[in-house]
């Protein structure tokens, strides 16, 4: 798990706030709509809160033409 400490004034006060991964899935047996929605999403989630707490995960295999698409642009599969 992720912690992030903030102290406050001499190390007397001490907070940390848990930052859980939330993880972005598709529904099961993946089509290329499904992986690509999870990345897309996971993206705008990161860039809105600055937090880059957001995971695209997957919930079954890739095919080959969502493979085919996540080479094309040079994208990971999740």
């Amino acid at each position: 798990m992720d912690r992030e400490f903030a102290w406050f004034g001499k190390g007397r006060n001490m907070q940390y706030t848990d930052k859980k991964k939330i993880y972005i899935i598709g529904h099961k047996n993946p089509d290329t709509d499904s992986i690509c929605s999870a990345i897309a999403y996971a993206d705008i989630k990161n860039r809105a809160e600055d937090e880059g707490r957001y995971v695209a995960k997957r919930a079954g295999q890739i095919s080959e033409e969502t493979q085919y698409v996540l080479d094309r642009f040079q994208m990971d599969p999740p």
